[in-house]
C-alpha cells in the first residue's frame, strides 16, 4: 500500500524534503488534513533558499489542506504565495477567486478585504492583481 510506504520513508528520512512532501501529499489525498498540514509545513522549513516550482507545489498542496480544513485565511495566503511564485498559474488564480467568492460574508471581512482581480488570458496564463498580505 502506498500510504504505508510513504509513511515509512518519511519516518526513516525526517530531513528528506521528497519523503516529507510525498507523505504529506498522500495524507492530503486520503483526507488526513491536519497531518498533511504538519508535513507540508515541515517541507517549507526543509526548503533551502526557495526552490521556485517545488515551493509552489508545496504551498499549493498546503493551501488545499487548509481549504479542506475550512481555514480560508491560511489557504488564501498559500494560494497567494503560489501566484507570486508562478504568476501564470491558472490553478492558483482559480483557487484564490473561489476562496474570495465563498467567504465574502461579514464573518469573513478579513478575507473579503483581500480582493483579487483575475483575468484568464489563455488556458495557462493569468494576470493577477493582488494587494499585499496584511
Amino acid at each position: 500500500m502506498p500510504f504505508t510506504y510513504f509513511r515509512k520513508m518519511a519516518t526513516k528520512h525526517p530531513e528528506s524534503l521528497s519523503a516529507q512532501y510525498n507523505y504529506g501529499s498522500v495524507l492530503l489525498n486520503v483526507g488526513q488534513y491536519s497531518e498533511a498540514i504538519e508535513r507540508l509545513e515541515l517541507c517549507l522549513e526543509l526548503l533551502e533558499g526557495g526552490a521556485g516550482d517545488r515551493e509552489a507545489d508545496i504551498r499549493y498542496n498546503l493551501g488545499l489542506a487548509y481549504e479542506a480544513s475550512e481555514l480560508p485565511m491560511p489557504a488564501l495566503e498559500q494560494f497567494r504565495a503560489v501566484a507570486s511564485l508562478l504568476p501564470n498559474d491558472v490553478d492558483a488564480a482559480v483557487k484564490l477567486a473561489a476562496i474570495l467568492q465563498a467567504h465574502s460574508g461579514a464573518q469573513y471581512s478579513s478575507v473579503r478585504s483581500c480582493t483579487a482581480s483575475v483575468t484568464v488570458e489563455s488556458s495557462r496564463s493569468v494576470t493577477l492583481g493582488l494587494p499585499p498580505i496584511a
